[in-house]
């Protein structure tokens, strides 16, 4: 006897908005089987039988992937193929009915149920199976298939994610893009690969898991972003959601020079307030730059992630901020010779380029070069043993002072906005090596409360703001992914 199985089977997806608060069960079905005897004169009769079907994703945001079909597949034992059909999903249905009917040889035939989701390219994204089925008479006691989809669309065979664009610090409530590439395990790109963005704490909020973009909250502490791909692989970053205060903003690839540089800065330049921040992989936003009157910047050693930073930096400047840049920033440019990749758009605003990097011999200020200007107010002398020089002036900048071997020392440039930039061709983290002398702290105090005296419009900074560190000098840059720069140059050429 010959019956055929009919089966009923409702179908749940989850909707895309409704999808981001979870998807809990995607698909739960209760199968109708009618079940009837071909060669009986009268005809079929139907005899209905049940099941469940319960699946689960890997991944609790699976949703980001837009499904566009849905196919089913009953496969005998005997391996041939009983029914295969496909069912279309709009992107505003939530459910769908399927009627399937299917021949059964045998009473309790046992199927292999196979289910696999398209998107609405047709390509296939989720599949689950083959499953075991067999449905039961009695609907109270209809089995439950668990149905675990696994993801197999565009970079399912991915071996890692890393997140790219970073931030150390994001001042609340600002909101920044975050950036990351999902790679093979020969390293190479796979783009169009889906990552799903998360927020592991109430620090800030990530409003759509397809897309990186996070908005910091109002309380301080640090954040947990994580981007994960459908097949489990993650990275994570801890960004500092933080106000910042003071005039000066000092910006370098390194934990311990920035450190230095301020403890002894704050000491000698009473009149002044700093921040530091390290800047090895991650990249500051133009909101949290805009906190502050003027970024000191300067690097020690190349790295690949200076391109991201200058360009964040020369939009400061096109927002009214003010740069004063020390040594080594000239040994990023690839003119230098060490592989540098530059700084982006902020190398077109720098009023010095670089000669062949920065030199390595001791030297000293040319009195007779100095120039009557508030950046040379009370600079008479200036001793360095090494770590100096190796620039030229660009055309339209004003060179107030130079070595003894006519290497300009300072200048500047005043954009049309009256954001102003200086050179400053020594290298500002010394305290931290030693071997200078003369008036290094009165050239470098000249040089940050010129530049912040600008007319240009600043937001205010507090009133008796405290020095203070924004980032602790170790255990925030080792947290925050590596973009493969090298520290090559400065001073390890």
């Amino acid at each position: 006897m010959r019956r055929f199985l009919r089966v009923v089977t409702r179908v749940t997806w989850p909707a895309r908005a409704r999808a981001r608060r979870g998807w809990a069960a995607a698909l739960v079905g209760a199968a109708a089987v009618a079940l009837s005897c071909l060669d009986e004169p009268s005809g079929p009769a139907a005899v209905p039988a049940y099941l469940t079907v319960a699946p689960s994703f890997a991944s609790a945001t699976a949703s980001i992937v837009p499904l566009g079909a849905a196919n089913v597949r009953l496969t005998r034992s005997s391996g041939t193929v009983a029914l295969d059909t496909t069912v279309s999903i709009s992107p505003a249905d939530s459910t769908v009915d399927l009627n399937l009917t299917v021949v059964v040889v045998q009473t309790n035939e046992v199927f292999q149920l196979t289910i696999t989701l398209r998107d609405t390219t047709g390509a296939q994204v989720f599949t689950a199976g083959p499953l075991a089925v067999t449905p039961s008479m009695n609907p109270g006691t209809a089995p439950v298939i668990d149905a675990s989809f696994r993801y197999v669309g565009q970079g399912a065979g991915a071996a890692s994610v890393e997140i790219t664009t970073s931030y150390a610090v994001i001042a609340p409530g600002d909101s920044v893009l975050f950036e990351a590439v999902v790679l093979d395990s020969s390293g190479a790109e796979i783009p169009g690969t889906p990552i799903v963005w998360t927020s592991g704490n109430q620090y800030a909020q990530v409003p759509r898991p397809d897309r990186g973009l996070v908005v910091a909250g109002e309380q301080v502490g640090q954040a947990e972003i994580i981007a994960t791909l459908l097949t489990g692989q993650a990275d994570t970053v801890f960004p500092f959601i933080q106000q910042q205060s003071g005039n000066v903003l000092i910006v370098s690839n390194c934990d311990a020079c920035n450190a230095a540089t301020l403890d002894s800065f704050s000491v000698y330049m009473p009149g002044l307030t700093f921040d530091t921040l390290t800047v090895y992989s991650a990249v500051p936003t133009l909101a949290f730059l805009q906190q502050f009157t003027t970024v000191l910047l300067y690097e020690d050693g190349i790295f690949s992630n200076a391109v991201n930073v200058g360009d964040t930096v020369a939009a400061y400047v096109a927002s009214g901020g003010n740069v004063v840049i020390g040594t080594f920033y000239w040994q990023e440019q690839p003119e230098a010779g060490y592989n540098g990749v530059g700084w982006g758009e902020l190398d077109a605003l720098d009023p010095f380029q670089t000669i062949g990097g920065s030199e390595y011999n001791a030297d000293s200020l040319d009195v007779t070069s100095v120039v009557a200007h508030p950046l040379t107010a009370g600079v008479t002398a200036l001793y360095v043993s090494s770590y100096h020089g190796g620039v030229a002036a660009k055309e339209g900048t004003t060179v107030l002072a130079a070595w003894s071997d006519g290497v300009p020392l300072i200048g500047y440039r005043i954009e049309t906005g009256g954001q102003r930039l200086v050179s400053v061709s020594v290298y500002p983290g010394y305290p931290y090596y030693g071997g200078f002398s003369g008036d290094f702290y009165r050239l470098w105090e000249n040089a940050l409360s010129w530049a912040g005296a600008a007319p240009a419009p600043r937001p205010a900074p507090l009133a008796g703001a405290p020095v203070r560190r924004s980032l602790p000098v170790s255990g925030v840059s080792s947290q925050l992914p590596r973009v493969g720069g090298s520290e090559s140059g400065g001073r390890r050429p």
